[in-house]
């Protein structure tokens, strides 16, 4: 074994001079990983963030209802008929 390549196979980077091997090229000139990648991760985003919003949402009706609730109970919210005098 020479000494280049030694030092290709220790370190994992071809010796200067060396000619890639197809694959390795191919990995290397595809943006189409990187396309998949960060599709996949936005794909993954934007499951979270309906999940995230579909339980705010459900959380926001629970407090809408008690709030209603809470002001059935109370009797606010019910005016009377007759005009309160300010004088």
């Amino acid at each position: 074994m020479t000494a280049s390549a030694a030092a290709s196979s220790t370190s994992g980077q071809p010796a200067p001079g060396a000619r890639n091997p197809p694959e390795t090229r191919e990995k290397q000139d595809q943006p189409s990983s990187i396309v998949r990648t960060l599709t996949a991760q936005l794909a993954d985003l934007k499951r979270r963030h309906r999940e995230e919003t579909a339980a705010l949402r459900q959380a926001l009706e629970q407090a809408h209802g008690e709030n209603l609730r809470l002001r059935r109970q109370l009797g606010v919210g019910t005016r009377s008929a007759e005009p309160e005098d300010i004088t």
